[in-house]
């Protein structure tokens, strides 16, 4: 359903976004804070506290636009048509196939970052909170960024470039061994999760019949969310077997080699992408 008018979606679908995206990434890094700061019982009394705010929202919101009219379909009828709207919108589909590789490889920091501190940069709980803090102010960074593009609308050639480059980033940290660049990297990897989860749902979301809207996002939430813990198990499993200097280089480089296969596939669209096209192409 729409909350907003079709003259402001482009906006809402970038706002919430934005929000969802920024808690998602963001959230770990003031829970680091007040971790070492307080405790993890008061980090558990914070979470319950805040679903308050969630609930007055929920109250608050007014409904001026119509809704869809809801599915007499089978659930398994209506997660096909999700499924098969999906595939066949092309800008749809890579941005699925890109998620399915960057969410599930690329945002594992929980898992990563604090074996990193300690094997790494021989430091504790202050380091990791200060690692995921990092990432905090990148993706603070692009929510702003984003805010302010959204006016001009898909931003295609940015999503394709935050997306190879959080997989080269990660990559990259097989050569940092200080804490100073290990900072910067981190807030270049908030960075680019941000802008990337951002666009991604935009796409996603954009130009999609109302009717399907809830099908559609239901693959995007699954992709955005579902795949990390197939990753956190990959990254944790390399980690216990190579040591904590490999958990983000065998995510990023691994990205980057599946992602070559989808975007040579689709390398029209990409093209098309890179150079700010914005029109759907159908197969």
């Amino acid at each position: 359903m729409e909350l907003v008018g079709h003259k402001d979606l482009l906006n809402g679908i970038s706002l919430n976004s934005t929000i969802f995206n920024l808690a998602k990434i963001a959230g770990p890094s003031l829970v680091g804070l007040l971790m070492v700061k307080f405790s993890l019982g008061f980090c558990f009394l914070v979470d319950a506290i805040s679903y308050l705010a969630v609930l007055l929202g929920l109250f608050l919101i007014k409904q001026t636009h119509p809704l869809a009219t809801p599915s007499k379909k089978h659930i398994w009828a209506d997660v096909k048509d999700g499924l098969r709207y999906v595939w066949s919108h092309a800008e749809i589909r890579l941005s699925a196939e890109m998620m399915i590789i960057v969410c599930t490889l690329n945002y594992n920091n929980n898992v990563i970052i604090p074996i990193f501190a300690k094997e790494v940069l021989h430091s504790g709980a202050q380091t990791y909170a200060n690692l995921l803090s990092a990432t905090g102010v990148g993706s603070l960074i692009a929510a702003i960024l984003m805010s302010y593009l959204s006016r001009f609308g898909l931003q295609r050639n940015i999503y394709l470039s935050v997306g190879v480059g959080t997989a080269a980033l990660q990559a990259a940290m097989i050569v940092i061994r200080s804490y100073g660049l290990a900072m910067i990297l981190m807030v270049a990897i908030g960075f680019c999760n941000m802008i990337f989860l951002n666009q991604s749902n935009a796409g996603f979301q954009f130009k999609i019949p109302n009717e399907l809207r809830g099908r559609v996002m239901s693959v995007y939430v699954l992709l955005n969310q579902g795949t990390t813990p197939v990753g956190s198990l990959y990254s944790g499993g390399v980690m216990d077997i190579a040591g904590g200097i490999w958990g983000f280089p065998a995510c990023g480089i691994l990205a980057l080699v599946l992602l070559i296969p989808v975007l040579f596939n689709q390398r029209h669209l990409v093209a098309q992408w890179w150079h700010g096209g914005e029109q759907a192409v159908d197969d």
